[in-house]
């Protein structure tokens, strides 16, 4: 068996894609962290879902999310926003409670 048989070539990536992806890696390093300006994350950890979610979208606020299962069901959940103004020294207070 050959190496094309069983490999899939990568796309062409033209020039105003690598435009598109270095200017967003680019924005990264131009936004400054403060102790008032801290970056979004948000961890969402399906359990229990016996591996019949195949997709799922979530709001730009990260305030809604929708599940679409295998089973054709849509499951949406909605969030709500908590502890919006903390601070750096918010978090370390809150780590060092935790310990």
């Amino acid at each position: 068996m050959q190496p094309s048989d069983y490999l899939v070539p990568l796309p062409e990536i033209d020039s105003a894609l690598q435009k598109k992806i270095y200017d967003s890696l680019a924005i990264g390093a131009k936004v400054r962290l403060t102790d008032k300006l801290l970056p979004s994350v948000v961890c969402i950890d399906l359990v229990n879902t016996q591996k019949r979610v195949c997709c799922m979208n979530l709001s730009e606020d990260c305030t809604v999310m929708a599940l679409g299962l295998s089973d054709s069901h849509v499951k949406v959940f909605f969030f709500e926003k908590q502890n919006d103004d903390l601070t750096v020294e918010d978090l370390y207070k809150f780590d060092a409670e935790k310990m």
